[in-house]
């Protein structure tokens, strides 16, 4: 009788061991403080492998076979998605503005290329805050406002072009822009010096200062990578995210609305060498542009986005794969690694509260819900 009750209670007690260890949380991050910022350190393993992101499609735009001529979109370059959920395409061929309703139907065409009242040469994105549309012109150095209907409401002449808002962004009660831009000095042949500059401005889009700042040169003689250096970033209405390119670090820094970092992201990361075909591609590339192109390794972080839920979406490389692979992260961890399964020849934007996939050989999209 008493083996049996030593029997039963050893049983038991490998039982319990079991269910603890089998109860015990793998940690997957770290959080330190260094020179007074949060550091989080992923370690790669996801926090939530059980998050997955199911895409429906709720909404088609049939360039391809639009017959219409005001419908057409010869390029459709930039869009935007106001707080009704009309949708707008900025046609960069044409200089037009293409509006949809929230079921995706053609409702207007408005702009026109030109330097008339409401006509725009050089567009660089189109920008929607609350009730008024913003276009930027590098041509003729102005801002064109419009509201929702497309009804030009005025303009503003930018005289310093270096300080224009290339591509504004709503950033809460502010505006930020980011570009790249390239210099050369006939005195030094060969020699291409690159800056990227993030800068923030006021609601009426005056410039306030520079939250980053890059530069870099190059010789167009030699091989270069022109994936090297740069930065990418994206932000909510509080907060900027932005990664330095790298081909062996995965850091993302977040800066305030006045510049100040006040976190950084940090994941492990193992270095991808480009294939064969990768790399005759982008040689071919450059030759269109009687540069050298030449890469070895991957960049770690290929582009940012910031989604409905405050998500952000780092789209990073992926060995032997040519799919749109995406880090999640919520509050600085990582929650798991995701595959945007699209169509080939589609790439996926964050708009408002919808992902869209444009086809750029056919101006093709295709609105998803998440």
């Amino acid at each position: 009788m008493r083996v049996k009750v030593l029997r039963c209670l050893v049983i038991l007690s490998v039982f319990i061991f079991t269910v603890s260890c089998s109860k015990k949380e793998v940690k997957t991050y770290e959080q330190t403080v260094e020179n007074g910022i949060r550091v989080t350190k992923n370690n790669g393993i996801p926090a939530d492998s059980t998050f997955k992101i199911e895409l429906k499609v709720v909404g088609f735009i049939d360039n391809e076979n639009e017959t219409d001529s005001v419908k057409f979109i010869e390029k459709s370059y930039q869009h935007n998605i106001d707080r009704k959920g009309n949708l707008y395409i900025l046609d960069s061929k044409r200089s037009k503005i293409h509006k949809y309703n929230s079921d995706y139907q053609f409702i207007s065409c408005f702009g026109g290329k030109g330097e008339g009242p409401g006509e725009f040469m050089t567009a660089g994105t189109i920008c929607i805050n609350q009730d008024t549309i913003y276009i930027t012109d590098w041509y003729s150095k102005k801002i064109i406002k419009y509201d929702l209907e497309g009804n030009s409401l005025s303009l503003k002449l930018c005289d310093n072009i270096e300080k224009i808002p290339a591509y504004p962004k709503s950033f809460g009660d502010y505006f930020m822009s980011s570009s790249i831009s390239s210099k050369t000095d006939p005195s030094i042949p060969g020699i291409v010096n690159m800056i990227t500059v993030m800068s923030l401005y006021d609601d009426k889009l005056n410039y306030i200062k520079d939250l980053y700042k890059l530069t870099w040169e190059f010789d167009r003689t030699k091989d270069y990578d022109p994936t090297a250096n740069g930065a990418v970033s994206a932000n909510n209405d509080t907060e900027l995210f932005l990664a330095e390119k790298s081909k062996d670090r995965y850091i993302i820094s977040v800066l305030d609305n006045s510049g100040t970092k006040i976190r950084e992201i940090r994941k492990q990361f193992a270095r991808i060498r480009i294939t064969d075909e990768e790399s005759k591609k982008l040689a071919e590339s450059g030759e269109k542009h009687n540069l050298k192109y030449k890469m070895t390794y991957k960049s770690s972080i290929k582009n940012l986005h910031i989604d409905k839920y405050g998500r952000l979406w780092v789209e990073t490389p992926v060995a032997n794969s040519d799919e749109k692979h995406f880090d999640v992260f919520k509050d600085d961890i990582f929650l798991n690694r995701i595959t945007l399964n699209l169509e080939e020849g589609y790439r996926p934007q964050f708009i408002g509260n919808r992902i869209l996939a444009v086809n750029e050989e056919n101006n093709n999209i295709k609105i998803y819900e998440y």
